[in-house]
């Protein structure tokens, strides 16, 4: 569903309207039920039996039960095979100890372990085998192209899963693709979200199979249920999550979409994982005529303005953050720490004898950081009890980072984080005035990374150690007190 039309009302207007105008041209038949509360449960089209590929695919289709042997009137595939990488290993011989020689390849996976049955909700799909792939349908074109402009959506429900289970839809399916073979058609533009919260973007290659670039990603409310849905304009495609508009990318790679794809994955799975989809919607649109290239000069102009503007916001963290910024969700068991939203700011707490330190993640505004920055916040330390806060920079996804920390009896520091060991290595060392407000701004600068605290630069360094970041970090350290740090006021600002 989107935002910018009536909730579910619009997307049934547009497709009645539709199909009014193909049932006055005799190429189309719509079939609806519906509920106490009037929405329809049902609107499947029924094609003629001389409909062909091209015809089909340039008419509106909904299903309430989508898949094979469900939903009438398209044609639905399962997916059957996927790539994964084998690395070379070297035989025993004669008890020696043989190093591996060549370089790590793909090999292709046949999977018939997705299993699809038709129930009153929804179609639910299982993955008996292989849980880590996705258990992917597909809407398929018959080897024509979609309409170059078109919607699409899915609801997706976990029937059973970890919180590491997923859910996508692919909006530039490959697989349909009359060039396509055995050893390629696994490229797509797609989006999957997991029912932890987070989300992201990207292209899978056409004849590796992996992922080449991650566009956006971010966090949305942690559910069992989502919507996923999608606008393609070309090389142009804008995400929703739950009504939620969540980004736009821009990707030519491949000039074409041969089918809509979703599924389930579930790497952390001990058991079959399974999903039930419903209320699928295929909406070919009128054409914009805007060409590739407009297209793309305009996502770079907006890029690169999006890239030089500061991010502000008064209360920072996941659900206190009204605007773009995407903030994790935080989790007590894995952060080390409770999250308030108040008044004065965001408050993190830790109880007493907490053994690590506590944080929150901030991913900018879609997963994306320039190469420098500075990170600004004001931090209440007034009930810490003798315990620190403060920021850390250059994050990894491996634990490595620069923290800055300044405590409630003005001692400050930076320690580096180099991922391998859970213990900092102090860079940097002093004392300021006590107080019970600071405000800390970390810069990281190339290989220099420098400390302000009221204003006033405390230090300057010069690290080589970590140079990309994938995320910024709110900090809390009770030194095995009970405390609760306040942080207000952040900005992020991108620097040349």
């Amino acid at each position: 569903m989107f935002r910018d039309r009536p909730r579910l009302y619009g997307w049934y207007a547009l497709l009645f309207l539709a199909c009014a105008i193909l049932l006055g041209s005799g190429l189309l038949a719509c079939t609806t039920s519906s509920t106490g509360n009037g929405l329809p449960t049902q609107a499947l089209p029924t094609l003629s039996l001389n409909t062909t590929p091209t015809a089909q695919i340039q008419q509106p289709y909904i299903a309430s039960v989508p898949g094979p042997g469900c939903a009438k009137g398209a044609n639905w595939g399962i997916g059957g095979r996927y790539k994964t990488i084998v690395t070379p290993t070297a035989s025993a011989d004669l008890g020696t100890n043989v190093i591996p020689t060549g370089t790590p390849g793909h090999k292709t996976v046949n999977d018939d372990s997705t299993v699809t049955t038709c129930k009153s909700d929804g179609l639910l799909v299982q993955h008996n085998a292989h849980y880590d792939s996705y258990a992917t349908v597909i809407y398929e074109s018959q080897a024509k192209p979609l309409p170059r402009h078109f919607r699409t959506q899915i609801t997706a429900t976990i029937v059973n899963g970890t919180d590491a289970a997923s859910f996508d839809l692919g909006v530039r399916n490959q697989n349909e693709n009359a060039l396509s073979g055995q050893d390629n058609g696994y490229g797509n533009d797609s989006i999957e979200v997991k029912t932890d919260g987070s989300w992201s973007t990207g292209r899978t290659n056409d004849t590796t199979d992996d992922t080449d670039v991650v566009f956006s990603k971010g966090f949305v409310k942690p559910a069992k249920t989502f919507t996923l849905a999608a606008e393609v304009d070309g090389p142009r495609m804008t995400f929703w999550i739950n009504d939620q508009k969540i980004t736009t990318i821009v990707d030519a790679t491949y000039p074409d979409s041969y089918g809509i794809n979703f599924g389930i994955s579930d790497f952390k799975a001990k058991s079959p994982p399974a999903a039930l989809f419903s209320h699928f919607v295929y909406m070919p649109l009128i054409d914009t005529h805007l060409t590739n290239n407009n297209l793309l000069a305009t996502a770079t102009a907006q890029a690169s303005k999006d890239a030089q503007a500061s991010y502000t916001v008064a209360t920072p963290g996941f659900g206190c953050d009204q605007g773009p910024g995407q903030w994790q969700p935080t989790v007590e068991s894995r952060d080390y720490v409770t999250a308030h939203c108040q008044s004065q700011g965001l408050a993190l707490s830790q109880p007493a004898n907490t053994k690590y330190i506590g944080n929150v993640a901030f991913y900018g505004l879609n997963g994306n950081f320039p190469e420098n920055y500075k990170v600004k916040v004001q931090i209440d330390v007034s009930q810490l009890n003798n315990g620190c806060a403060g920021l850390q920079t250059r994050m990894s996804t491996r634990g490595a980072g620069y923290a800055y920390f300044v405590c409630s009896n003005g001692f400050w520091q930076i320690l580096l984080y180099d991922g391998h060991s859970s213990e900092g290595r102090r860079l940097a060392q002093g004392n300021v005035a006590q107080q019970g407000i600071y405000t800390m701004e970390a810069t990281a600068n190339g290989s220099t990374q420098s400390l302000a605290l009221n204003g006033a630069q405390v230090a300057q360094l010069d690290d080589k150690t970590l140079s990309q970041t994938d995320y910024v970090e709110l900090l809390i350290d009770g030194q095995g007190n009970a405390g609760t740090a306040v942080f207000s006021n952040f900005i992020f600002t991108p620097q040349p």
